[in-house]
């Protein structure tokens, strides 16, 4: 059995929320002979469940479970699935790569997304909707058939796996700014027409939205939308 050279010891208390960070710089690492131990005691937050999600993000990366969404195994292995269950009416597919394509595609293509996101998802509690594992986990089950025929690249290599279906959940991760943007504009109006304009705004003016996801200190509902405003009154 293979000793690690180091072991990295994490002591916590009720810290969940600082623990992401934490693997995100350890997953940096370029030397990776070590094991992460977090002692958490007597935590009552969520820390056990974020852990959880560690566990399940390796395992998603892993070649075996690429191997299985190719063929369509993942829905018959028990160890892929927790005894979390999330109830959702209808869960249609939606454009969750957007990378290529002219710019009135790609405009096209981000409209769609963020309108089917904001029908059908954004309902959910935010700590399922805003959780990289709900949307990892829909896009391999619910979703493997529509995205080997949307991007066949991902049929290529692990790489293109990782970076399509299973890429970075942050402000460069397209259905992360998809969310955002059903999120915000359906918190501020709950009539469709001003939805449908503000939705028109972001996909004309994406460089824009992406430099405001960019920094969380622009990255507000208010914000964004006295932004969206303003070009409004400028240019429409």
């Amino acid at each position: 059995m293979h000793t690690h050279l180091f072991t990295i010891f994490t002591p916590t208390l009720n810290r969940a929320h600082l623990l992401p960070r934490l693997y995100e710089s350890i997953k940096r690492q370029t030397f990776k002979d070590f094991i992460w131990v977090v002692m958490y005691g007597e935590s009552s937050d969520n820390t056990e469940e974020v852990l959880e999600g560690f566990k399940n993000e390796k395992i998603i990366k892993s070649e075996s479970f690429y191997n299985d969404f190719l063929e369509g195994n993942i829905n018959q292995k028990e160890e892929y699935f927790s005894d979390n269950v999330i109830n959702i009416e209808d869960a249609p597919c939606f454009p969750i790569y957007i990378a290529k394509g002219s710019d009135e595609e790609k405009k096209a293509l981000f409209s769609k997304a963020i309108n089917i996101i904001s029908e059908y998802y954004i309902n959910t509690d935010r700590d399922i909707h805003m959780n990289k594992m709900f949307w990892y986990s829909l896009f391999c089950t619910k979703m493997r058939e529509y995205l080997l025929n949307e991007y066949p690249q991902i049929k290529d290599s692990i790489k293109n796996f990782h970076n399509v279906v299973l890429k970075k959940f942050d402000w460069e991760n397209y259905v992360y700014k998809c969310i955002l943007a059903a999120e915000y504009i359906k918190d501020y109006t709950t009539d469709e027409l001003e939805r449908e304009r503000y939705i028109g705004l972001i996909v004309d003016n994406l460089d824009f939205y992406n430099y405001i996801l960019k920094y969380p200190i622009f990255r507000s509902k208010e914000f964004l939308i006295k932004m969206l405003n303003i070009i409004r009154l400028l240019f429409c």
